[in-house]
């Protein structure tokens, strides 16, 4: 340990971290405090809002579209959410950008009921997500797109339905969701046989993926151009740009850092 100094600082930080989750709580952490709509509103409520798309997303019956900056009236009062998901009718097209104005019933995420469940609550705080909307009308109000993630977006579609239409509904989605992080197509029976015999984590983009692709074009590049700058910069860029497609989750996250991490040993 002594003489490695950056071990000690990541040992450090990780009991700092879990610390702060055990003992602080909410106190501490700003994601894991009650959001303005858990303190203004109840579930089956109405509410009307206003805020921007940055992801969206087809479930198996309902499109989830995710917005930032979010302005709420609910109860004669107007609040700001700074991160909200919204449940919608799958025919609605929005793209990255659009600005849009929901009218719905608040509903709120369940915690896990039992020790080792799901805990839904919790996954979503994570993302500094309270609460979800489910939507009665949604009207665009400002048609203005995000080139660089609804490009991203559409590039993630596409590729989805290039495996499906090469490899069948059944193999298609379970490549789909190992490549591309997207399991809303995925055969039920499938994900859950892969959860009970304990490789559910190949369904999670992890460092596998990001090594193949960020060091897969370093040593192409590298052989092909002899720079190390060129290749450097080319495998970074590339693995930023495929994190961006299918979104900063933990798994994603952790990974991407220890990508940058040098290995002294």
């Amino acid at each position: 340990m002594k003489n490695r100094p950056l071990l000690s600082l990541c040992i450090l930080l990780l009991a700092g971290i879990v610390l702060a989750v055990t003992v602080g709580g909410s106190r501490w952490i700003r994601e894991l405090a009650p959001s303005p709509l858990e303190e203004n509103t109840d579930a089956g409520q109405k509410a009307e809002l206003s805020g921007t798309v940055y992801q969206a997303e087809q479930k198996t019956k309902v499109q989830a579209i995710y917005l930032k900056n979010n302005s709420i009236w609910c109860r004669g009062a107007s609040f700001f959410e700074k991160k909200i998901l919204v449940y919608t009718d799958p025919g609605i097209q929005v793209k990255i950008g659009n600005k849009v104005k929901v009218t719905g019933e608040v509903s709120f995420f369940d915690p896990a009921r039992n020790p080792g469940n799901f805990d839904q609550k919790l996954y979503y705080q994570k993302m500094d997500i309270h609460g979800l909307i489910w939507a009665e009308k949604v009207e665009i109000t400002d048609p203005g797109t995000d080139a660089l993630g609804q490009g991203l977006a559409g590039f993630r579609s596409g590729w989805k339905d290039l495996l499906v239409r090469a490899m069948g509904e059944k193999d298609g989605h379970t490549l789909a969701a190992m490549m591309l992080g997207e399991k809303s197509g995925m055969d039920p029976e499938i994900k859950t046989l892969y959860q009970a015999t304990g490789i559910g984590h190949i369904l999670a983009i992890s460092g596998l993926h990001l090594t193949f692709l960020g060091l897969g074009a370093y040593h192409i590049l590298r052989k092909a151009t002899g720079s190390y700058l060129l290749s450097g910069v080319a495998g970074i860029g590339l693995m930023l740009i495929y994190v961006l497609m299918i979104g900063f989750t933990v798994s994603v996250v952790r990974s991407l850092v220890m990508f940058f991490v040098p290995d002294r040993s």
